[in-house]
């Protein structure tokens, strides 16, 4: 229970090769950054190369410990915590179903609900949200349909957090796919606009229109990868890769051995972004796309920007996921330093206030 006039929120990130937490406070109608913390672990690129089928390469016991020394380091006061379930590890898809009742609906869910998530219902837990006209939602697709958002994370992932929360000392609070904290960080306006989140193991791509979810898929490449393919075409070591990678990304100048590495597997990406477009406007052809927004920590790769807006010729930015929330003057550089890899985080922390 928060205390009226002044409210704390915690974000916790727990990502494939790297822990975020975000730590607000609102008072009255502003939003205030109270603290920050990452934890990355110094063989990080060794641990993604092992990473395959769990949710981070850190064990449970390992995830409680980091936890508790980075809020003891940091000074981080709230008892609740946010935590977000990752994209590889759910299941989002949108289904059309006749014309009824929230309650009815709920109904048919439960019936219906087998044909489409690929794993046992019972081993999930299922949410969704229903898309209506008379909601502020986008239009249906016709006067006897109505589109429901399906949602369905794993139990056994759920368990996973409502153990480590306790062990840590936590309240649990939200717990979200991490599609759903994207977009309350990243998206500004209820346009049509698409989400390429690069991470360090998995890219991910989410299409929202008029603040919905109307698309969400992922690949299983992303950031290692690049640096991969950089060591694998430079000969170089990891550690000098990411450097690189880091400076020369994908910049047009004379022998970019970097761009020519990393090409390839941007072509790809992109090719997967297409299909995406391709899906949605099908379905919506007089729609138009207002914005790409990038984040994660690849997409600051120099290049990037220029990369994406010549291939899709839809205006591109990076996502500010701080754009909700006042912070001293002095941090400006820094936090803009570190706002792709904090989307998430700040995302979950804002699920507490109305934003």
């Amino acid at each position: 229970m928060f205390f009226k006039g002044k409210q704390t929120s915690l974000g916790i990130d727990i990502g494939t090769s790297s822990i975020k937490l975000v730590e607000l406070q609102k008072e009255g109608e502003f939003i205030h950054l109270k603290n920050y913390a990452e934890y990355k672990p110094e063989d990080d690129l060794k641990d993604l190369i092992t990473f395959r089928s769990s949710m981070t390469p850190f064990s449970e016991t390992e995830l409680t410990s980091i936890l508790k020394n980075i809020i003891s380091a940091s000074g981080i006061e709230s008892r609740r915590a946010n935590f977000s379930i990752p994209v590889f590890s759910s299941f989002l898809t949108l289904i059309e179903m006749p014309q009824m009742s929230d309650e009815d609906i709920a109904r048919a869910i439960e019936f219906q609900a087998n044909k489409y998530i690929p794993v046992p219902l019972s081993e999930v837990f299922l949410n969704w949200v229903v898309i209506r006209e008379n909601n502020n939602s986008i239009q249906q697709n016709s006067k006897d349909k109505v589109e429901v958002l399906l949602v369905a994370a794993p139990k056994d992932i759920i368990e996973r957090y409502s153990r480590l929360a306790s062990d840590v000392g936590f309240e649990l609070g939200l717990l979200e796919v991490e599609n759903f904290s994207l977009v309350r960080s990243l998206c500004s306006s209820k346009n049509l606009n698409l989400i390429i989140d690069i991470g360090a193991r998995t890219s991910s791509v989410t299409i929202v229109d008029n603040g919905f979810i109307r698309l969400s898929s992922f690949l299983e490449f992303s950031g290692f990868h690049f640096t991969k393919a950089i060591t694998e075409r430079l000969k170089v070591d990891e550690a000098r890769a990411e450097r690189l990678k880091m400076e020369n990304g994908l910049l047009k100048k004379p022998q970019n051995q970097v761009r020519e590495a990393i090409l390839p597997l941007f072509d790809k990406l992109s090719f997967f972004v297409e299909s995406a477009i391709s899906i949605y406007l099908g379905k919506n052809p007089d729609k138009e796309f207002e914005k790409i927004i990038l984040t994660g920590g690849s997409s600051r790769i120099p290049g990037i920007l220029e990369y994406f807006s010549e291939r899709f010729k839809i205006p591109v930015e990076k996502g500010n996921p701080f754009f909700k929330i006042s912070y001293p003057q002095i941090l400006k550089d820094k936090i803009q330093e570190i706002a792709p890899n904090f989307s998430i985080a700040c995302g979950l922390a804002l699920g507490d206030f109305e934003v």
